[in-house]
């Protein structure tokens, strides 16, 4: 599945070996009005894609082997969408996006639980104000141990910033050279 096209749409490529053993290639293409998909992520067990549009729209699918239907449209982020994290032990999800936002979803109902502004300033703040200096997350990471809490990675001050999923702020941790795996996921 490839997204980015600026015209919203997703290509899906399919290949299937005859009896012949021979390769054969299909594609097909579903398009997303709310504008191009800059994030995808997929359950571990291939039932469901989500995919965040560079409008801030996060596209819930569900997939049956090579076809793909529309669950829901969540509109919670006024800007791009920059990562997407499904955490299937929690059955739940995080979305962030250049708005400066952390969402947190569970999954299948897409209800949101929890949004958390990122703030350096103030580091308890949820539903944040607009005083403090905007920050992002370029990743975000959902984690089920030691404690569920979500990791964003805000490559403007190289730092992994971690919160419970209740929104409270645990740990900073300075990026390192051995952070490129995580940061480049």
């Amino acid at each position: 599945i490839k997204g980015g096209f600026w015209d919203g749409r997703l290509e899906i490529n399919t290949m299937i070996l005859d009896p012949k053993k021979k390769e054969k290639h299909f594609s097909k293409f579903l398009f997303i009005k709310e504008g191009p998909v800059v994030a995808m992520e997929m359950s571990k067990d291939e039932k469901i894609l989500l995919c965040g549009t560079k409008t801030g729209y996060l596209i819930c699918l569900s997939v049956d082997g090579s076809n793909l239907e529309i669950d829901n449209k969540i509109y919670l982020h006024n800007d791009e969408i920059t990562s997407i994290n499904i955490n299937d032990n929690l059955n739940m999800f995080s979305t962030s996006s250049l708005d400066g936002y952390i969402n947190i979803h569970i999954l299948p109902s897409y209800d949101l639980v929890r949004s958390i502004k990122i703030s350096l300033a103030n580091k308890n703040i949820l539903y944040g104000n607009s005083d403090d200096e905007l920050y992002y997350a370029n990743n975000v990471f959902l984690s089920s141990s030691p404690l569920p809490c979500v990791t964003a990675f805000i490559s403007s001050k190289r730092i992994f910033r971690t919160y419970t999923i209740n929104g409270e702020f645990v740990q900073d941790t300075q990026e390192t050279d051995n952070s490129n795996y995580i940061k480049n996921r």
